[in-house]
């Protein structure tokens, strides 16, 4: 499978600093096949406290990608063990259990920097590992992972936000939670929230597959049906990103904008 990829971030229309944070790794593995790592962390707080957290965070996973994904790859390492014994699922178990491990590290460690200075920030995430023809995502907060193919598009992750679960409970319509006061309030972030539960999820990926990981600054003014068009209509997914950021900023948003790009061909 080959990988290719376009990212982008910006500051948007209003705000002199960026609070997000992105990392996009690709790679090639000893046998072959191709493998990347992209996150998003979307970061919250007071002048220049929220970019802390989403950097700190984003450069944690950028040591997890160097240091510690090759042991997981090689099977040295020993966390948890599936009944059916088989590698590849031992792998991707491995992978969420220190995913899950991190996560719970650094909001401890976020969480006790902001207490020791008095003040609260956080980051939301979402993470994507790909390895060949599979994949595994996690999510904390409101930023989203779309898929994308010649099928349409669906989105992924399900945000741990207010207006997210009074939508699942029937109390608020989409369209009115685009307008509500409480858009933006969260239900689970990385340093804020005593105790943080990432979501995860895996599965394959077919032939001319794309993935749209960004912020909220993104998503809040893109319908799903023009993130479909943008990300599959242009010469190269750099421009892509450039086309749906312009557009957002066009369009009035105030927020932080971050969005990665990943295509996947068969080789």
């Amino acid at each position: 499978m080959n990988i290719f990829t376009g990212v982008r971030t910006d500051t948007g229309t209003t705000k002199d600093l960026n609070q997000d944070s992105c990392l996009l790794k690709v790679a090639r593995m000893v046998d072959g096949r191709r493998i990347s790592l992209a996150v998003i962390c979307d970061g919250m707080g007071g002048l220049s406290c929220g970019e802390m957290a989403s950097t700190v965070f984003v450069r944690r996973m950028e040591k997890w990608f160097y240091e510690e994904l090759p042991e997981i790859l090689s099977q040295k390492a020993v966390t948890t063990q599936l009944d059916n014994g088989e590698d590849e699922n031992r792998i991707w178990a491995n992978v969420q259990y220190s995913w899950s491990n991190i996560v719970s590290d650094m909001n401890r460690e976020i969480a006790g920097y902001g207490s020791s200075r008095g003040i609260m920030l956080g980051t939301t995430n979402v993470s994507q590992l790909i390895i060949d023809n599979r994949y595994i995502a996690m999510w904390i907060g409101d930023s989203r992972i779309y898929e994308t193919s010649e099928k349409g598009i669906k989105l992924l992750t399900h945000d741990h936000s207010l207006v997210q679960h009074q939508i699942d409970r029937g109390q608020l319509s989409e369209e009115e939670a685009k307008t509500s006061n409480h858009k933006s309030v969260l239900l689970q972030c990385i340093g804020a929230s005593e105790e943080v539960r990432p979501d995860f999820i895996t599965g394959e990926i077919d032939d001319d597959v794309s993935y749209i990981l960004c912020s909220d600054g993104l998503w809040r003014e893109l319908d799903r049906e023009e993130l479909l068009t943008i990300s599959r209509e242009n010469s190269s997914l750099n421009a892509s990103a450039d086309k749906m950021i312009s557009l957002v900023k066009q369009r009035g948003e105030t927020d932080n904008i971050t969005v990665v790009l990943i295509n996947c061909k068969a080789a």
